[in-house]
């Protein structure tokens, strides 16, 4: 009889042992870990599926027009050529732009948007008719600025305000309007 109880013990010890996955990982993150689609990768060496590990949409180069604040056209802006890039999954995006004919842009000229915070750093300047708009980036852009990550109609809308509009007669005036960021080069 005690040999039938000894292994009865021992049959059912290695039946839980045989049922629990010791190679399972573990639920809990530990220390160095990092979330993933499926748990959490522990080993940083490990190539586990992590969303964030996917690269995000390339940039390209697109345009830019200038609107006043009512959605007529800013008679005689030029095109301002601009490269786009947006992460929707993470929400930062940004808008660099490019000097061109009729646009002066300084070499840090950029808006950015991190998580719906909309910043802003550099100039440019539109050479139009009679006069040149200036627009300090890091003044005269609105955090009510909108970035598109699908680019279905528009891929955002720059609002400036405050921004100086100086006829090379008469006293500079403030500008209040917007930048549409629209298609792709060579599609619009």
């Amino acid at each position: 009889m005690r040999v039938k109880s000894t292994l009865s013990i021992l049959v059912l010890v290695s039946f839980v042992a045989a049922c629990s996955d010791v190679n399972a990982p573990s639920r809990t993150m530990s220390a160095g870990s990092r979330p993933s689609a499926f748990g959490f990768c522990d080993n940083p060496d490990d190539p586990c599926f992590d969303l964030r590990a996917l690269p995000p949409p390339p940039s390209f180069d697109t345009t830019a027009i200038a609107l006043n604040t009512d959605g007529s056209a800013f008679t005689g802006a030029p095109v301002v050529h601009v490269t786009y890039f947006m992460n929707k999954t993470e929400n930062n995006g940004w808008v660099m732009f490019n000097s061109s004919d009729g646009v002066v842009a300084s070499p840090n000229a950029k808006i950015s948007i991190h998580q719906g915070t909309v910043s802003g750093k550099g100039t440019v300047q539109l050479i139009v008719p009679g006069s040149v708009l200036s627009i300090d980036l890091s003044k005269n852009v609105s955090g009510k600025s909108t970035f598109n990550g699908d680019c279905s109609k528009s891929c955002g809308t720059i609002l400036i305000s405050g921004a100086t509009l100086t006829p090379k007669v008469g006293k500079p005036s403030i500008f209040n309007g917007q930048l549409v960021i629209g298609g792709i080069i060579g599609l619009d």
